[in-house]
C-alpha cells in the first residue's frame, strides 16, 4: 500500500512536466545606448545637456489595428522624461531624434494578454536598439506568460531598452490623501 502514494506523486510530477513543456515565452532587448559626453570643450558648452536633444520621442502607429497598449507605452517612455508624439503610419524613421516602430497584439482567452510587442528604437534614422517579446511560441504547453498584465510587460521593455533613463521614484502619498488620477486614454495628434 506504500507504493501508491508514491505513483500518484510520480504521476504528478509527470503531468505537470507534460504541461510545463513547450512553455517558451522569447524575449531579447539590446539597449539603447546614451549619447556619449561631447569630447570637445566648446562642443560642450554648445550642447549644455546632450539628452534634451533626445527628449522628443515618436512612435509611428504601424496602421493596422491601431495601436494596442499604447498608453502604457506612452507612459512608460514620459516618465523617463520623453516627450511623446504619435507619428501616422508611413511616416519616416527619421521624422524625429528618436523615433520607433511599435507592434503590439494582444491575445484572449479569459482575459486579454501582450500576445507579442517588437519596439525597434532609431535614434536618427539608424537602429539604436530593439526589444521583442513573443507569448505564442508556447507551443501548446502551458504558458503563464498570459497571466502578465500588459502594461507592466510594456513597462518591463521600455525599463530595459533605457537602463539609463530610470524613471523618478514613486512619490509618497500623505495619509488620508486620494491618488493621482491618471488619464486612462492618450489623445494622438491630429
Amino acid at each position: 500500500m506504500t507504493l501508491a502514494p508514491q505513483l500518484r506523486a510520480v504521476a504528478a510530477l509527470l503531468t505537470v512536466s507534460a504541461l510545463a513543456a513547450g512553455c517558451a515565452t522569447y524575449e531579447t532587448v539590446s539597449p539603447v545606448e546614451p549619447l556619449s559626453p561631447p569630447l570637445d570643450a566648446l562642443d560642450a558648452k554648445v550642447r549644455i545637456m546632450p539628452d534634451q536633444a533626445d527628449s522628443l520621442f515618436c512612435v509611428i502607429d504601424n496602421g493596422v489595428g491601431g495601436t494596442p497598449f499604447f498608453p502604457a507605452l506612452y507612459k512608460g517612455l514620459t516618465r523617463r522624461g520623453f516627450d511623446v508624439k504619435l507619428l501616422p503610419p508611413g511616416s519616416s524613421i527619421a521624422a524625429c531624434p528618436i523615433t520607433a516602430t511599435y507592434v503590439a497584439t494582444p491575445q484572449s482567452y479569459w482575459r486579454t494578454f501582450l500576445s507579442y510587442a517588437d519596439i525597434t528604437v532609431y535614434r536618427y534614422g539608424e537602429r539604436a536598439g530593439r526589444a521583442v517579446y513573443d507569448a505564442r511560441r508556447s507551443q501548446g504547453g502551458l504558458n503563464l506568460s498570459n497571466w502578465v498584465e500588459p502594461d507592466m510587460k510594456i513597462e518591463q521593455l521600455v525599463d530595459q531598452l533605457f537602463p539609463g533613463r530610470r524613471p523618478p521614484p514613486e512619490a509618497a502619498q500623505a495619509p488620508g490623501q486620494a491618488p493621482a488620477a491618471q488619464p486612462d486614454t492618450v489623445a494622438a495628434p491630429a
